[in-house]
């Protein structure tokens, strides 16, 4: 990341980056060393991950929570309808799954006979 930060600041780039009024946002035109980049990475340095998988969707037999309806296992009328029923981390973003979750339950829950209580 120092080399990436320091190849950018380079003279010969100057006028690509600047073009159209831009200028160095962060980590700022005034940390120009390795110790004040450093710095800079560990104040600003963050974790971001979707907690997935708590009440996998699967077999119970293989630790599923859920079956393909999304009712809780050894439950008369209890669904998880979230993030929670994805098994294994997917390598985007979960919410369009976590959509399609929705509308599957909510497809099911209605065809439900009425006699259901949820």
């Amino acid at each position: 990341m120092q080399w990436v930060c320091r190849f950018t600041k380079q003279s010969t780039l100057k006028p690509f980056l600047t073009s159209g009024g831009s200028s160095e946002v962060s980590p700022g035109v005034g940390v120009t060393t390795d110790a004040q980049f450093n710095q800079f990475v560990k104040d600003n340095i963050g974790v971001a991950y979707h907690p997935l998988g708590t009440a996998a969707i699967g077999d119970q037999s293989k630790g599923g929570v859920v079956d393909v309806n999304l009712k809780v296992y050894g439950t008369a009328n209890v669904f998880v309808v979230d993030g929670s029923i994805i098994p294994m981390q997917p390598s985007s973003h979960p919410s369009s799954i976590i959509y399609g979750i929705g509308e599957k339950a909510a497809v099911y829950l209605n065809s439900c006979p009425t006699s259901l209580d949820y």
